[in-house]
């Protein structure tokens, strides 16, 4: 195995600080296709996750059958219940963040969107 000379290789400061890219797009960033990346780079509120999430519930709920085997049931029913469960969070969030009467939820939030993630603070 032959190492690289010293005067080669990037300083440790270097080697720490992350790129641009995957500060922008995250760990993951070298696996999305670039439609997908376009899709990623555009602004999501919570509202959408719960619209993609009660299609993903119902498509399932009409997939589980009386007929079914046993094991293929069981596992059904089990992803059924946990996306229930993530429904249930996301409303549990929304309600923390608008609170009763929505004033304090709803600055909060137009406080943290007008904020850039990728700015240092």
């Amino acid at each position: 195995m032959t190492q690289t000379p010293a005067s080669k290789r990037p300083s440790r400061a270097a080697q720490r600080k992350p790129s641009a890219r995957r500060l922008r797009h995250g760990f993951y960033a070298g696996l999305f296709t670039a439609p997908e990346q376009k899709l990623l780079d555009q602004p999501i509120l919570l509202e959408d996750e719960e619209k993609l999430l009660r299609v993903r519930i119902l498509r399932l709920a009409r997939r589980i059958t009386l007929d079914m085997d046993l094991k293929d049931e069981l596992g059904s029913v089990g992803a059924l219940a946990r996306m229930i469960q993530m429904m249930a969070t996301l409303e549990r969030i929304r309600v923390l963040l608008r609170g009763k009467d929505g004033e304090a939820g709803n600055a909060i939030l137009e406080a943290l969107s007008e904020l850039d993630p990728y700015d240092e603070l």
